[in-house]
């Protein structure tokens, strides 16, 4: 029986914005980088390259952040916040995380051009 995906979040990546403010960045956009690597394992299919960023990619954005976290990059182009996508298997419908993860991949939606 193969292991269940349990994503560990980071939980003290900070941002500082513009105004010289600092903030706590949700966790649920920082994903570990060895969760992001079973995150892939279980979307092989999918061809998806490990990439990292800031928490939150934005043109223009001028917010900086005391480190990258990992984003997934597939094959068609589209990008997508590794821990956005892990978050489907931390609530209550876990038979389904999979499968909406999938689905978000698949949607198109604007924001998913913003990682070199």
């Amino acid at each position: 029986m193969n292991k269940p995906f349990v994503p560990v979040f980071v939980d003290f990546v900070q941002g500082i914005a513009p105004n010289g403010r600092t903030f706590s960045v949700s966790k649920s956009y920082c994903l570990t980088k060895a969760s992001a690597v079973e995150l892939a394992q279980i979307l092989a299919d999918l061809t998806p390259e490990i990439v990292d960023g800031p928490p939150v990619p934005n043109i223009g954005n001028r917010f900086v952040y005391s480190q990258t976290v990992p984003f997934l990059r597939f094959p068609d182009g589209k990008v997508r916040n590794a821990g956005v996508l892990a978050s489907y298997w931390t609530g209550a419908l876990l038979v389904h995380a999979e499968q909406y993860c999938r689905t978000d991949i698949a949607d198109d939606y604007a924001g998913t051009e913003l990682l070199p």
